[in-house]
């Protein structure tokens, strides 16, 4: 009998280290298994950043946003730089006509930029409602001499021509987030331009122009330089050109009063009074 109680002893002994054990093992799997999901949660959240950032990206110098659609932005915008032909459109209300001279300079950056690349610019003004409707539209139809006013139907004509758009509306500071939007896909490509103030304006432009151009350095420089060579040549003309100190300027050219006024010149009475 003692011995059986002492076997039972044994065993439940073994049992309770046993259980023990399990319950170890299985506290232990539990922790790899949160710190698994932990890490299935990071590295998910790093590559939705990383994807993200291929898609687009925030500037933080102004906190303009860059997106693309279904292409990364990077490669979205080597696309559109390809494209030989680009509408240049300008979305305004009637009462931002009167304020153009305020983007005056960030649309001369743009098409300077654009025409030193050899691209063949079309510029449209849109002026629209405040239900983005067109109201009357103007366009140089790709000469820089010329400014047509056209019709609702021919300006939706050009509009969805399927022509590579550089899209920009005047800045307006009630929006939320001033945005580019990118998008390279067939028969829709445009750049889209929203900004809230003149400033963002320049900066989204000057940011747009550097993503479509891996040369825009050396393209500044060029500019630059061709603005620096040419008020050298205005200046050097002016400097050149001679004028005679000794030349006399008589402003008291004697008018002979006494010209005699001849009275007798013969007038036709016989002009037909009906002509």
């Amino acid at each position: 009998m003692e011995q059986v109680i002492s076997q039972a002893k044994i065993q439940t002994a073994k049992e309770i280290k046993q259980q023990a054990k399990d319950k170890k093992v299985k506290k232990n799997i539990f922790i790899y298994v949160i710190v698994i999901l932990i890490l299935l949660v990071l590295a998910y959240f790093v590559f939705t950043f990383i994807q993200n950032n291929k898609y687009g990206f925030v500037d933080k110098e102004s906190g303009i946003t860059f997106r693309s659609g279904d292409f990364y932005l990077a490669d979205a915008m080597e696309s559109l730089s390809k494209d030989q032909n680009i509408y240049l459109v300008l979305n305004v209300l009637p009462e931002d006509m009167n304020n153009l001279s305020q983007i005056t300079q960030q649309l001369t950056y743009l098409l300077t930029v654009l025409s030193y690349k050899n691209k063949n610019v079309t510029i449209i003004v849109n002026v629209m409602d405040e239900k983005r409707g067109t109201i009357s539209c103007q366009s140089n139809l790709g000469n820089y001499y010329e400014n047509k006013e056209l019709t609702k139907e021919e300006c939706s004509a050009l509009l969805n021509s399927g022509i590579t758009e550089i899209i920009i509306d005047f800045p307006k500071e009630n929006l939320k987030e001033s945005t580019v939007i990118v998008n390279a896909n067939i028969g829709q490509r445009y750049i889209y331009i929203q900004t809230k103030t003149k400033d963002e304006l320049q900066r989204a432009v000057t940011l747009t122009t550097g993503l479509l151009f891996k040369d825009i350095a050396a393209i500044e420089d060029s500019i630059n330089n061709f603005k620096i060579n040419m008020n050298s040549d205005i200046n050097s003309i002016d400097a050149n050109t001679q004028v005679d100190a000794n030349a006399p300027v008589d402003a008291n050219i004697p008018i002979d009063a006494n010209i005699p006024q001849d009275t007798n010149i013969p007038i036709d009475t016989n002009i037909d009074q009906n002509i």
